[in-house]
């Protein structure tokens, strides 16, 4: 997937504080809580990565008909789920690209 560069460089970042703090794994750092809580949050993030929803849900989207199959409609639910599951997903891309264990 094409990720935004602004995007990135953000979960770049996360993804060095959470080795630095002793995560080793995807699981860790995207799976076992909320990068972002609150659907206020969440549209805000998406504004300032200049993503519009449509095109989160539709990335998503993708990425769970290449790894699933299927698409999870809980998806639709809030903007809550929507970033989370993409930073899910970029965060996959990203721990790849860096080596980081994904479990």
């Amino acid at each position: 997937m094409n990720m935004k560069s602004s995007i990135r460089k953000e979960l770049g970042v996360y993804i060095n504080e959470c080795l630095e703090d002793g995560l080793k794994s995807h699981n860790e750092m995207f799976n076992e809580g909320l990068y972002l809580h609150g659907n206020q949050q969440c549209l805000d993030w998406l504004n300032h990565h200049n993503l519009d929803v449509l095109s989160a849900i539709s990335i998503c989207r993708e990425y769970q008909m290449e790894q699933f199959g299927q698409l999870d409609y809980d998806l639709f639910e809030s903007y809550e789920v929507i970033v989370n599951q993409l930073v899910y997903w970029y965060g996959i891309e990203l721990c790849n690209e860096s080596e980081v264990e994904i479990d």
